[in-house]
């Protein structure tokens, strides 16, 4: 019986030893939100986000200079979601010809709130400086057009591989105008 125990013990060893046996497989784990901060205070929370936000205006600006043409290019500023939105606002630009000359800005930027996994600001948002031509080159911006407006800003923040912040969302204020 001794002689049986040692041999299946020897043929285990053996088994083992020269991967016969199925080896349990390695998990890599998935990275997960930090559990630390993603902001040391509330300054830099807004300063990442208006830094953001300049950068989408810029490239939003860009597109519709160029008649709303390409529309991918706001890609690493906003989520999937918000560029297909993005996409139907300056397909009417390419379907009239149209494209815009100026830029837009935005003042009195107000930190909302924040979290790991998101910020929101308060922005008003000035596109006085911006005109819309059509194709000939003739002024088609409205005249009764609203050109400071109060509005509530929205990002996804992504630590992975490094952060960033992707607007989600880019809304009207529907409280107190605060322009």
């Amino acid at each position: 019986m001794r002689a049986r125990t040692s041999i299946a013990l020897v043929a285990l060893a053996v088994l083992l030893l020269s991967g016969c046996l199925p080896q349990p497989s390695t998990v890599t784990p998935t990275p997960e939100a930090s559990s630390t901060p993603v902001f040391a205070s509330d300054e830099e929370a807004l300063a990442a986000a208006t830094a953001a936000y300049a950068a989408y205006l810029a490239m939003s600006d860009q597109i519709a200079a160029d008649g709303g043409v390409n529309p991918q290019r706001l890609e690493p500023f906003v989520t999937e979601e918000w560029l297909k939105r993005e996409t139907g606002v300056f397909s009417i630009l390419v379907s009239r010809g149209m494209s815009q000359t100026g830029s837009t800005s935005f003042r009195d930027a107000t930190l909302q709130q924040y979290s790991n996994v998101s910020v929101s600001i308060y922005v008003c948002a000035d596109s006085s400086e911006t005109r819309f031509h059509d194709s000939a080159g003739g002024d088609v911006t409205p005249a009764n057009r609203q050109t400071l407006n109060s509005l509530e800003v929205t990002f996804e923040i992504s630590e992975f591989p490094d952060l960033e912040l992707r607007l989600e969302g880019n809304e009207p204020w529907s409280g107190e105008s605060f322009c």
